[in-house]
């Protein structure tokens, strides 16, 4: 049995002998050769990368410690936090803060409501960061008035109204997040 550390997550991954050379996804996502010795990659330089690996190649490491702290799992990782839980924190707990390079945190109720009365025109999509939606659901709706004197862009107008009103109810019920996947505020 061979232990490696993913380059992604610093994770020790364990493999048989006989998975060495092969690629490997870690439980972070990260995807990295399961290294060959540097002596048998075949000719390739210690930290040289192969053709379809991500990361360069590492060496087995020591074998993991063989006590296991209480409710830690055996690799001494720290524990992973539920992904639904950072995403809709308790009732009481600190809100998520804006990262850096990000607009401010949005409110469901302000996107609802520009939603329901004025969501023809994307006012909503603008608002929340999805910019070309908000583009498509304006040209939609000035297409519809104009041709609305023909009788076809009565129903794109409707159409266009009914897509903006969902997206009302789905905002105000906490089903849509803001373009850069954080949850909208109260």
């Amino acid at each position: 049995m061979l232990e490696f550390v993913c380059p992604g997550c610093q994770a020790v991954v364990s493999l048989e002998d006989n998975m060495l050379g092969s690629r490997v996804r870690c439980q972070c996502g990260h995807v990295f050769q399961a290294g060959r010795a540097p002596e048998s990659a075949a000719g390739s330089p210690p930290g040289s990368t192969d053709a379809f690996a991500e990361t360069t190649y590492n060496s087995p490491q020591a074998p993991v410690k063989d006590s296991i702290a209480p409710g830690g799992d055996p690799y001494g990782n720290a524990p992973q936090a539920n992904p639904r839980q950072a995403a809709f924190p308790a009732a009481g707990a600190p809100q998520p803060q804006a990262h850096a390079g990000h607009p401010p945190l949005k409110s469901k109720i302000a996107a609802g409501l520009l939603a329901i009365f004025i969501g023809q025109f994307g006012v909503h999509n603008f608002y929340l960061g999805y910019t070309n939606l908000g583009i498509v659901q304006v040209v939609l709706t000035v297409i519809g008035y104009a041709t609305s004197c023909m009788g076809i862009g009565v129903f794109l107008v409707f159409g266009v109204a009914v897509w903006a009103f969902v997206e009302g109810i789905m905002c105000l019920m906490d089903s849509r997040p803001d373009a850069w996947g954080r949850p909208l505020t109260d």
